[in-house]
């Protein structure tokens, strides 16, 4: 597994194959295609390619990843891409042969969501929420 702390190791289109150091092959390709896919929401206009940031936190060769996605407003000299903000957390799995985030959330992911892709808790941390409360999660 490669970590690159709790901020993470930021990567912005146009994403270089050595953009991530270590991932496994195809990750950095996912990247790419996911940091294309946010832009695409402004019109892909030159002046917004720099807007979508993904903060990656951990990969692992066994096909998972943690990373956090956000829109840098200091990037959106766009007209279309001036009212920028957000992100979430993203956890990444390989999905039919594809590096792809399955989970979504600005909350704790639930416990169901993190077994459905088997995530391990090297990736994911020992927390889960279950019933509305924050739970232990442990999967190796």
């Amino acid at each position: 597994m490669v970590s690159f702390g709790q901020d993470g190791l930021a990567v912005r289109l146009p994403v270089k194959s050595t953009a991530v150091p270590g991932a496994p092959a195809g990750f950095v390709d996912g990247a790419r295609a996911e940091l294309t896919k946010q832009w695409a929401r402004y019109g892909d206009q030159t002046g917004c390619e720099q807007v979508p940031l993904l903060w990656v936190q951990k990969v692992s060769s066994a096909g998972f990843a943690a990373a956090a996605y956000n829109d840098d407003p200091s990037q959106a000299n766009g007209s279309k891409c001036q009212n920028v903000g957000g992100g979430a957390q993203e956890f990444w799995a390989v999905v039919d042969g594809t590096w792809k985030p399955v989970i979504v959330t600005q909350d704790v992911p639930t416990c169901a969501q993190f077994e459905q892709y088997s995530f391990p808790s090297s990736i994911v941390g020992n927390k889960c929420s279950q019933g509305g409360k924050v739970v232990a999660y442990s999967h190796a």
